[in-house]
């Protein structure tokens, strides 16, 4: 953000850097901003909670259903684990008897 000031003999515009003061007003309302959007998201989050009223019972079901999805994403297949093991130096060398 710029200081836009008119000088009066030339008549153009110069722009010039915004003062200590000014910069301190650009900080206080970009907070200030930040502060509003993060209470209107948590009161949204409150109303839609109140809203749906889920049970204990559909809330333990979908946490249950998120770690075993994310336990069998994680799990390899057998022969993932054979390929990744390392080989000794002996056993690549190919030799023909």
């Amino acid at each position: 953000m710029t200081d836009t000031r008119i000088s009066t003999k030339s008549k153009s515009i110069t722009k010039l850097p915004p003062t200590k003061k000014g910069l301190k007003k650009i900080k206080s309302r970009i907070k200030r901003e930040l502060e509003e959007r993060r209470r209107e998201r948590k009161a949204n989050l409150e109303r839609d909670c109140v809203e749906e009223e889920l049970d204990e019972e559909t809330i333990r079901a979908a946490n249950l259903k998120y770690n075993m999805t994310c336990f069998l994403l994680n799990l390899e297949s057998p022969e993932e684990k054979i390929l990744k093991q390392k080989v000794p130096a002996q056993s690549r060398k190919f030799s023909i008897d």
